[in-house]
């Protein structure tokens, strides 16, 4: 290396340039590390993200990588509150079809990516379903809705709130979240239902 060609002339020991490979050694093998992670695809789980930069912050010699996901990991936690809150208050649903496009675009992701993506499939379902009432709506408009808010549901279920790049840490959380989009959908699917019955 650069270093290691400028200390080769001037009076320092062995074992000082020794350390200094070392030093320059486990750097890189962390840079490294640092760039795989945020090159990801799906993107990189914010846990691991934040592990990996408290060894950076400890590397022995200057690493520009460690500024970089610092970065990362902040925006990473900003669009997470950012997204809880949204769902939290019931945003538009064109509000998080952006905040959704904005975190999947990020290097790093979190645990909110895949409650996300629930709750958006739930809510471009129930939305309109929730116009779909007897007397106003075609039988045949009922059944396809009824089957439509089940399929969500039985997928929520199968999918356990996993995936997204995220890792099951902290997946109880996020499975909470994922399950009560699923129970919003429920209602909505039995509401419909429950008028099908009557219809028929």
């Amino acid at each position: 290396s650069e270093l290691r060609a400028a200390a080769a002339n001037l009076p320092v020991q062995p074992n000082d340039l020794a350390s200094l490979d070392s030093a320059v050694e486990e750097t890189q093998s962390w840079a490294s590390k640092a760039q795989t992670l945020l090159s990801m695809s799906p993107v990189g789980d914010l846990e691991q993200a934040e592990e990996l930069l408290e060894e950076g912050l400890d590397l022995p010699t200057q690493c520009p990588e460690v500024d970089i996901l610092d970065q990362a990991v902040e925006n990473a936690k900003v669009w997470a509150e950012e997204a809880a809150a949204a769902d939290a208050g019931n945003a538009e649903l064109a509000t998080l079809r952006e905040l959704l496009e904005t975190g999947e675009a990020m290097p790093v992701g979190t645990e909110e990516l895949e409650m996300l993506r629930a709750r958006i499939r739930v809510r471009q379902w129930s939305d309109p379903a929730r116009a779909v009432s007897v007397g106003k709506s075609p039988l045949e408009e009922v059944r396809e809705f009824v089957a439509a808010g089940t399929a969500i549901i039985e997928g929520n279920s199968s999918n356990g709130g996993g995936g997204g790049g995220t890792k099951a840490a902290g997946g109880s959380g996020n499975n909470k979240k994922v399950n009560a989009a699923a129970a919003a959908a429920a209602a909505v699917v039995a509401a419909a239902a429950a008028a099908f019955a009557t219809a028929v």
